[in-house]
């Protein structure tokens, strides 16, 4: 019996050898995808909650609400105030029922950004997305049209900003994905599933999940769980790109290579430092007629000027608003970075940077001025110089007379521990930057 028993074990041993040497690890596996799906993204496998409840539930509402909103909070199965904080947060931001309960609407919304690649799997930049097939022809607009939908297609890589597209984390688990030359969004058609360009509205079918393979990426559109696709699989140049059903194959993988542009960077600093240069001592009649705060309209028409002289559209800066409407503008293709969370209206921000973000020439940075927060940032001004810890803006609207007689005048900035505090006045202090460029 030992010795019939020895030979069992061994032929045991053997066929677990065999079973998991057809059991491998495929190369385009991602550990990232593992971690990022930790939790189960099917809602009813969750309870119902609300603050008080603790468990399962709550950890795994916690876990999803870090990966899909940056909100830090405590993975403790404890639904608290900050777990009730942060849950209100995303259900106003996803226009879900504010209530503060965690059910099925918001389980379904939640598992399904947390499940689309909630980790961010791509740093924001600008890159040309090729084609598995052809790494030598990328994505490109037809014509370099600017106009709403122009056609997506594939051609040789040229290095023009017509296949130079911003990739944008949203901070919901998707991603903008924008041409550089027209500043407008890879869209999905919603009858023909054809992709084309299309302003920006931050619809669902805006949005695209980013999926890491090995070294290539899957690009996976929000509203419709569809992949964008190389038609036929054919990379010829002018060969269409739509989205499709996910089918695994090198159609739907794609190269994305990060676009060093240093000198469109330099060209628009050295354009906005001269502008705002040349516009010092400008007056409220240069702006009167806009209708808008005209502390925003000097910041943003100066910057939509820098961007046409370095080789941009002017679209990647809304011509007009107030403060507020700026920052939320922003905020929405995620490149508003703000030390303080506020909410005004229809416009809202979180806090998502600290101490150690970097300012950079031409960033337009949203003032507090009136002590409060309650109604958004007040003022708005432009970076023309940084130092090692100051700051020095370009500011419309400036003065303590009337608003007839202000006028634009650089003021300096200072670095504390609360952000950047103005020279002249310890209550008027930056709240954030947008970034209309890297």
């Amino acid at each position: 019996m030992k010795k019939a028993g020895k030979t069992i074990i061994a032929v045991c041993l053997s066929l677990m050898c065999v079973c998991f040497s057809f059991f491998t690890v495929p190369s385009s596996f991602n550990m990232a995808t593992v971690s990022a799906a930790a939790y189960s993204t099917e809602p009813s496998s969750y309870a119902t909650i609300k603050k008080g409840s603790q468990g399962y539930s709550v950890k795994a509402m916690q876990t999803m609400l870090n990966a899909v909103t940056g909100a830090g909070l405590s993975v403790d199965g404890i639904f608290g105030t900050a777990s009730y904080n942060a849950l209100c947060s995303y259900q106003r931001a996803e226009r879900l029922t504010v209530d503060g309960i965690c059910g099925k609407d918001t389980w379904t919304a939640l598992c399904s950004a947390y499940g689309a690649g909630a980790s961010r799997s791509i740093a924001n930049g600008t890159y040309t997305v090729a084609s598995s097939l052809n790494s030598n022809r990328v994505i490109d607009c037809i014509h370099s049209s600017k106009e709403d939908d122009a056609n997506v297609i594939l051609y040789d890589n040229a290095e023009t900003d017509n296949q130079h597209i911003q990739i944008t984390f949203l901070g919901n688990g998707y991603y903008s994905i924008v041409f550089v030359h027209s500043g407008k969004s890879i869209d999905m058609n919603r009858e023909t599933h054809n992709v084309t360009q299309w302003g920006y509205h931050g619809g669902k079918n805006q949005q695209w999940a980013i999926f890491k393979y090995g070294e290539q990426y899957a690009i996976v559109n929000r509203e419709s769980g569809l992949y964008l696709d190389l038609q036929a699989g054919n990379p010829i140049n002018e060969a269409n790109i739509q989205v499709y059903k996910g089918n695994n194959t090198k159609a739907q993988r794609w190269i994305l290579t990060s676009v060093c542009n240093n000198y469109a960077r330099d060209v628009y600093e050295q354009a906005i430092i001269k502008l705002a240069y040349d516009s010092q001592g400008a007056t409220y009649r240069l702006y009167a007629s806009k209708g808008v705060d005209w502390c925003a309209y000097y910041a943003t028409s100066i910057v939509r000027q820098a961007l046409v002289s370095a080789g941009y559209s002017e679209s990647l800066c809304a011509s007009d608003g107030s403060t507020t409407s700026i920052a939320n503008s922003f905020n929405k293709i995620g490149k508003h970075y703000s030390y303080y969370s506020w909410e005004y209206i229809d416009r809202k921000v979180v806090a998502n940077i600290s101490n150690n973000f970097s300012p950079k020439v031409g960033d337009i940075v949203a003032v507090e001025n009136n002590g409060t927060l309650n109604d958004g940032p007040d003022h708005t001004g432009l970076i023309v110089e940084v130092g090692a810890d100051y700051i020095i803006c370009s500011e419309g609207n400036t003065g303590t007379g009337s608003t007839a007689t202000r006028v634009v005048k650089y003021h300096t900035y200072y670095k504390s521990d609360k952000g950047y505090i103005r020279s002249d006045s310890s209550n008027i202090y930056i709240t954030g930057f947008s970034r209309p460029i890297d």
